[in-house]
């Protein structure tokens, strides 16, 4: 049997040994493509963390975010499941740390980038990538690595599901690149992408200005 078995044999299924390695266990099922039997797991998971850390537990709510990451991979009927969850997290972050830790903000981000994949709620995904923004500048300045990776998010969310082509756009992708010049050098791989993403989108720029001056 599995590890997470045996423990639950020994110890109960609400041993944190048990609850650990059940949630390790869904991991491994979901990158085996076993869905439904790491859906069972996660479920399992959470109703033993919160019962043994509480709802708002870090460790619960990961297990609820892995849980909502699944069932959004599950695809479009299992969609209003997985927002339910990504909420639940986002809404337990903020009340256990706060809306500036960046705990809560991972959680906001999540919550953006589903809502951007989901059929007519675009404008709430970008309301979230600007909130998770401004969130970031007001707590940690606008060079912190975590303001910058929102400023990339939201110029991506921008560029590739709005299809906007404007300066906003453009500057942040140029802030972007800018910021990962100065705090991780121009050689790093984020920087490198980062610089590849504003060439690209400068030049389509260029290339549609062109077309409509012919």
């Amino acid at each position: 049997p599995f590890p997470c078995f045996r423990y639950e044999s020994r110890y109960g299924q609400t041993a944190p040994e048990a609850l650990i390695r059940g949630n390790n266990l869904a991991v491994l099922l979901k990158q085996r493509n076993k869905y439904a039997e790491a859906e069972k797991l996660y479920r399992k998971a959470i109703g033993g963390q919160s019962l043994v850390l509480g709802a708002n537990h870090a460790d619960t709510l990961q297990t609820v975010s892995n849980l909502a990451v699944l069932l959004r991979g599950m695809g479009p009927t299992r969609a209003a499941e997985a927002e339910t969850y990504f909420r639940r997290v986002l809404t337990g972050r903020e009340a256990d740390l706060g809306e500036g830790h960046p705990a809560t903000l991972q959680a906001l981000t999540n919550l953006a980038s589903f809502l951007g994949d989901q059929d007519a709620r675009e404008t709430e995904a970008e309301t979230l990538h600007r909130r998770t923004l401004a969130r970031w500048e007001a707590h940690y300045g606008p060079a912190h690595p975590g303001t910058l990776h929102a400023a990339a998010n939201l110029a991506f969310f921008l560029d590739n599901v709005l299809k906007r082509e404007d300066d906003e756009t453009e500057n942040l992708y140029r802030r972007v690149v800018t910021g990962y010049c100065e705090q991780l050098g121009e050689n790093h791989r984020s920087t490198i992408k980062a610089n590849e993403n504003l060439e690209r989108y400068v030049q389509q720029r260029q290339q549609e200005q062109s077309w409509f001056f012919l």
